[in-house]
């Protein structure tokens, strides 16, 4: 009850500032100026405005829930995808069959190295291409010669087991970038492009 009897009491004084405030008087005396028929016609266009504003309020509201759940799609798909990249890794490093035992090239062209990689993938030869060598930093000890390879046609597992074999094979090379392109492919076919840096040592 004593609450009940603090709450009457605010609610009186609010509202005694509202009718003590000038624009309030201002406004009650121009809803007294006008006529029954006007009054009625104030009062739909107040409530149209009204149901107008809840109206955006609830649209702004499914268009933000539906954006909300695409986020959210799109990011499980990414995750399931890293997911999927994390276990081809792990079977990869559990393999008792190394690279050398796979039968990739260990000495001679890069160009025979990374054939055989992706033989070894599975991967057909009509479906890559391996750019140019073109140089790279280096010191006196050691160069760098960078290549691109393209790749069609290949699945999420061939691309994991590439770059994972292209850095930890039987020659120094690091995958400089990755570029995927999935097309959009319900079977989940995709093409790739590689940016391999290879490392020798320089004849003297």
């Amino acid at each position: 009850m004593e609450n009940e009897s603090k709450i009457k009491a605010l609610l009186s004084r609010l509202n005694e500032w509202f009718v003590e405030q000038i624009w309030f008087q201002q406004g009650k005396a121009k809803w007294d100026e006008l006529d029954p028929n006007s009054k009625s016609y104030v009062k739909a266009g107040g409530l149209t405005l009204s149901l107008l504003m809840l109206m955006g309020i609830a649209l702004s509201t499914v268009f933000g829930i539906h954006s909300l759940r695409r986020e959210i799609n799109e990011k499980q798909e990414l995750l399931t995808l890293i997911q999927s990249g994390n276990e081809e890794l792990r079977q990869l490093r559990d393999s008792s069959t190394g690279v050398a035992a796979a039968g990739l090239a260990t000495t001679g062209p890069w160009l025979s190295f990374f054939e055989s990689i992706l033989s070894t993938a599975g991967i057909d030869k009509s479906n890559f291409t391996i750019g140019p060598e073109k140089p790279g930093q280096g010191a006196d000890t050691t160069k760098e010669a960078l290549y691109e390879i393209s790749i069609k046609h290949l699945t999420l597992r061939q691309v994991v087991k590439i770059t994972y074999q292209l850095e930890n094979g039987t020659r120094p090379a690091k995958v400089r970038g990755l570029n995927i392109d999935t097309h959009s492919d319900a079977e989940g076919w995709m093409d790739a492009t590689l940016a391999v840096s290879g490392f020798y040592t320089p004849s003297k």
